[in-house]
């Protein structure tokens, strides 16, 4: 189904939360990093967790930044804001259309 790139285009950067109950924001990480094609793609990390290993393990598997989810829901949206904001101004490679 997601094959068809018209329709469901890949993604020019990717903001995942750490903690997932099926794969970890740190296990997408390791994967996308591990396919050739995909290491150019941006990922964010937001997380409620501000430990020190999750921030240090994240950084190794090359995310791009590591975000602690704000309490309020006005800090969160402002922290949206300026993430989409930044990248917009960003450069960024060419868009794979797989990881391979």
């Amino acid at each position: 189904m997601y094959s068809d790139r018209i329709t469901y285009p890949f993604p020019s950067c990717i903001l995942s939360d750490l903690k997932m109950p099926i794969k970890s924001g740190l296990d997408i990480l390791e994967w996308l990093r591990d396919h050739p094609n995909c290491k150019v793609i941006p990922i964010t990390i937001l997380s409620s967790s501000k430990q020190a290993s999750d921030v240090k393990r994240a950084y190794e598997l090359g995310v791009n930044a590591y975000c602690v989810k704000p309490a309020l829901f006005a800090d969160f949206e402002k922290l949206l804001k300026n993430f989409f904001g930044f990248w917009e101004m960003c450069e960024i490679p060419d868009i794979p259309q797989r990881c391979t």
